[in-house]
């Protein structure tokens, strides 16, 4: 018996929802995500220093609850490869930190454990849900939401830079000393402003991942763009801002690989229009930055160019110090325990906590040192092995979905998510941490959507469906 075309719009429309629901509920976790990882500092410096420790872990009850939604709506299937071998990994760490226990370590090392597994494990399946439930309309709802935090705490980071780096607005209102945050000195008597988190790392997160967003947009023609021309001038201005009171290395080295992916997007591009845009841009922004940075902000000038030659003086210069921070991971593998030191106490709340004898447990500032200190020389150098192929893989899909859909979003996310997805302390720092597997996430995301004129053709259609719904083909 045939079906009439009103009857097989009720049966799809039946069939839909269930599903179409737990996904809308899974975006709305993401997005919620990512609006804690935003304000998780602010409440731990001002709104409740009492419980800072406990704060730390806000986002991790809705990671799981977005886990249970993801395993309802079939999210994991087909289960990805380096997911799995992810899983594989969290799964082995597991008899191995009963082995490191059993050896008497540190008082409190369970708690150090499981803080650690957390930073390896927990929202390590986060990007491969997000990659096969945000669609595109949730990836541009993402860049509005990541220029407008920019734009919102750019300000609050040019107030810390002026403020005394004992100050409320940089350390926190606690009482107590010891639940108050000391920043990073950075040169001329100022902080390295951290904005809404606890310390630097998260600016310099925000900054990239904005410099990151606002680049593609600009790159896109403009009927394209999911923001308007005057978000882009201002998130512009907050990313300049925030660059020029950041006293932060770490951030102009992101900043200058995020502009180069930009110009290499061009090249991948299909898209004859936006090979000069996409080349012209960055070179613009940069020129126009170097050139009113001293004239404008003298001051912040002057700050970041000392920070600078200090730095290099101790460093041998940027050479040695990205050769030291790549290499510093062999120098632990001779002394290192075949089963490691302790998982977790590599990571930066175990050096804050005194929870290790440092005569024993060496201290490392480099996340890959952190993989030895933690897993020992063998399961250290295979996880980092692991997050080269990660990224290797990640960088493939990026270009890949730049060059097939000709946007540059996805190489643009992969700029910025790249190299913190290979070197971060995405072990050792939680809001690193979180804004690794958020981005990983966004940027597979990026990389499968369809491409713009795919796009445009499937969200008219639904359109027409409700304009006539007793006509199917139309």
């Amino acid at each position: 018996m045939a079906l009439s075309d009103d009857s097989v719009v009720h049966t799809v429309s039946a069939a839909v929802p269930d599903q179409e629901r737990r996904r809308r509920a899974i975006v709305r976790c993401v997005f919620l995500l990512y609006v804690l990882l935003l304000l998780e500092g602010s409440l731990r410096k001002w709104v409740a220093p009492q419980l800072s420790q406990y704060l730390f872990f806000i986002r991790d009850p809705l990671a799981l609850y977005t886990y249970f939604l993801a395993v309802r709506n079939r999210a994991f299937q087909p289960l990805h490869p380096m997911l799995a071998v992810g899983l594989i990994f969290a799964a082995v760490v597991l008899p191995v930190v009963v082995l490191q226990a059993a050896t008497g370590l540190a008082p409190g090392f369970a708690l150090f454990a499981a803080y650690g597994w957390r930073n390896y494990f927990l929202y390590l399946p986060l990007p491969f849900l997000m990659a096969s439930q945000l669609d595109r309309r949730d990836l541009y709802r993402l860049c509005r939401l990541n220029l407008i935090a920019m734009i919102l705490i750019a300000p609050l980071a040019v107030a810390q830079y002026f403020a005394p780096p004992d100050a409320a607005i940089n350390v926190g209102n606690a009482d107590d000393a010891r639940l108050q945050f000391t920043q990073l000195g950075s040169a001329n008597g100022h902080i390295r402003p951290p904005g809404t988190f606890t310390s630097i790392l998260g600016m310099v997160e925000l900054t990239s991942s904005a410099l990151a967003v606002l680049l593609a947009c600009w790159i896109m023609p403009r009927r394209e763009r999911p923001v308007g021309g005057v978000l882009l001038l201002v998130a512009a201005i907050a990313v300049a801002a925030s660059l020029a009171v950041s006293g932060s290395r770490t951030m102009v080295f992101h900043v200058l690989i995020v502009a180069a992916c930009a110009m290499a997007s061009g090249l991948l591009m299909h898209r004859p229009a936006l090979l000069a845009r996409a080349t012209i841009t960055p070179a613009v922004l940069t020129a126009g930055f170097v050139m009113l940075f001293p004239i404008i902000f003298p001051e912040g000038f002057d700050t970041l160019t000392t920070r600078w030659q200090q730095a290099a003086e101790g460093e041998n210069g940027v050479r040695g110090r990205v050769l030291g921070e790549t290499l510093e991971f062999t120098w632990l593998i001779p002394d290192a325990p075949l089963l490691g030191y302790g998982l977790g106490l590599g990571g930066n709340a175990a050096n804050i906590l005194k929870a290790s004898n440092t005569a024993t447990v060496p201290y490392s500032e480099t996340d890959w040192a952190h993989q030895i200190v933690d897993l020992g020389p063998l399961l250290g150098v295979l996880f980092i092995i692991y997050r080269v192929v990660f990224t290797a893989w990640l960088a493939a899909e990026a270009f890949a979905g730049t060059r097939r859909t000709g946007n540059p979003l996805p190489a643009l996310l992969f700029g910025y998510v790249g190299i913190v997805l290979l070197q971060g302390q995405i072990t050792g720092n939680g809001v690193e941490n979180g804004f690794c597997w958020l981005y990983v996430g966004f940027c597979m995301a990026a990389a499968r959507m369809s491409a713009a004129t795919e796009s445009r053709a499937a969200d008219a259609a639904p359109r027409l469906l409700i304009t006539r719904p007793g006509n199917l083909m139309t």
